[in-house]
């Protein structure tokens, strides 16, 4: 079994004349083989085993831009099929360049059809494709290239993934790209996470800084709360920090009266069962939720 080559190319970016000199027509590849592929000229090798390089190119002449452009795909598939690779290229941003600059994705897939690559990959990679539009675009392609076998990769930002997909299907495409048991970020399946907001920033829990999607429910439950009552200036019920003592929860309530005392503290708490039980508790006790402390008066 041979090793493959895919080969990202930004066709959509210099098609629309990028106007940022240090990256408008990039060009990025991968090596799935043992040893990094190599090019002539600028390029950034991954020190794990998986080698990277972008070629940038002046965009001030667009005609020129591309041919060099073309010619550096070109240099590379050479290259990967002299070491014995086989090509796949992945036409990174095609569903923009079919909306906004359907002549130059031909103009790319006229120069590809004569180059020994395997198969060619159209993704609608931000997710913004509705399915007519996907059955129009592919089917727009296939007809003009039927000897090149294409690929179509679609996203779900918008929960059309599946519905674009089977369109790619019936207009022609060779090959989908799916994912296996729900693999990828939530594959259109129910879910529900709990999330800690204080730990989020406290502990740089970064797995809960989940990205919310189109047509999320986010509930904020009520904030916990303690309840004090007895020789306190403001008693009454307050929002329950974390990790908070019996003495902060004093201190909440305004401190004590005249008469207060900080002897004799007691909570009223629910067990398990939800049976109410009257605890004495320390100055530097925790409260739980739900949690009644009561301060009693100074006996003189």
């Amino acid at each position: 079994m041979g090793s493959n080559l895919d080969i990202r190319i930004g066709t959509e970016a210099l098609a629309r004349g990028h106007d940022r000199p240090a990256d408008p027509c990039q060009l990025v590849g991968q090596s799935h083989g043992d040893q990094p592929l190599r090019l002539p000229g600028p390029q950034r090798v991954d020190p794990v085993g998986e080698s990277a390089f972008a070629l940038a190119r002046d965009t001030q002449h667009r005609s020129r831009a591309r041919d060099e452009h073309f010619a550096d795909v070109a240099a590379v598939i050479a290259l990967a099929k002299k070491k014995g690779l086989e090509c796949n290229v992945y036409l990174e941003d095609w569903s923009n360049g079919m909306r906004h600059s359907r002549e130059y994705v031909y103009q790319f897939l006229d120069f590809l059809k004569d180059q020994p690559v395997k198969r060619i990959m159209l993704p609608d990679t931000l997710g913004v494709l509705i399915p007519s539009e996907v059955y129009e675009y592919v089917s727009a392609i296939v007809q003009r290239y039927p000897q090149i076998h294409f690929d179509f990769h679609a996203h779900n930002d918008y929960d059309l993934g599946t519905a674009n997909v089977l369109e790619a299907v019936k207009a022609g495409a060779k090959g989908i790209h799916l994912t296996i048991n729900g693999m990828g970020e939530r594959a259109g399946k129910p879910f529900r996470k709990e999330i800690d907001i204080p730990a989020l920033f406290l502990y740089n829990k970064h797995d809960d800084d989940v990205t919310v999607a189109p047509g999320d429910v986010i509930y904020v439950n009520r904030a916990p709360l303690f309840y004090i009552y007895g020789e306190v200036q403001k008693p009454g019920a307050y929002p329950l920090q974390r990790d908070l003592t019996v003495r902060q929860a004093i201190a909440i309530g305004g401190g004590l009266t005249v008469r207060g005392t900080e002897r004799g503290l007691r909570v009223s708490r629910r067990d398990t069962a939800g049976k109410i039980e009257s605890h004495k508790v320390k100055l530097n006790g925790p409260l739980l939720i739900g949690d009644v402390l009561q301060v009693k008066e100074a006996l003189f």
